[in-house]
């Protein structure tokens, strides 16, 4: 019976010790999740290619993904709008990165010319079939955000390699 008291108590202990990783392991992707949601707020103050770079960075130090940004455009050429929706549809691809990827390398590449203003997330990660992605997905959040500012959206995505996506404003 003593055997079995000790049993019983190794085991709960066992299942307490449980109870507490699951709670860290919750509490910590909380602190993570709060802590990338950086607010659109720094937009106006900092500008696209700042937040964005900040983004970048909280999200290498959270995931340990390596996040590189790149930028060869004058955020002028954007509205308040635009830089909000592309802010967004961003910080929804690192979402899919950091959930779905297993990427060890992310580039984001903001471009502009007289044309065209684009903003592009890749990845080196496992990649998806496009054509069995649920409608309800991040991806057709970014969609409805593209279309909202009459941009266009690009994905592209191979099995074992990566996906990138683009979204493009056409200028006139």
């Amino acid at each position: 019976m003593r055997d079995e008291l000790y049993k019983s108590l190794d085991d709960s202990d066992d299942e307490d010790e449980t109870d507490k990783c699951q709670i860290t392991g919750l509490l910590l992707k909380t602190i993570q999740r709060l802590s990338f949601a950086v607010s659109p707020a720094m937009l106006k103050e900092f500008g696209l290619e700042e937040t964005i770079k900040f983004m970048a960075n909280e999200f290498s130090i959270l995931n340990g993904i390596n996040c590189f940004v790149e930028s060869e455009f004058d955020e002028t050429m954007l509205t308040d709008e635009e830089k909000i929706d592309f802010f967004r549809i961003c910080q929804e691809a690192l979402s899919n990165v950091m959930y779905h990827a297993a990427a060890s390398d992310v580039h984001i590449l903001l471009k502009g010319s007289a044309k065209e203003v684009c903003i592009s997330v890749s990845d080196n990660g496992r990649g998806f079939d496009i054509s069995n992605n649920p409608k309800h997905s991040g991806l057709a959040s970014m969609k409805e955000r593209a279309d909202s500012i009459n941009a266009l959206l690009s994905v592209k995505s191979v099995l074992g390699e990566g996906t990138k996506i683009t979204i493009c404003i056409l200028r006139s």
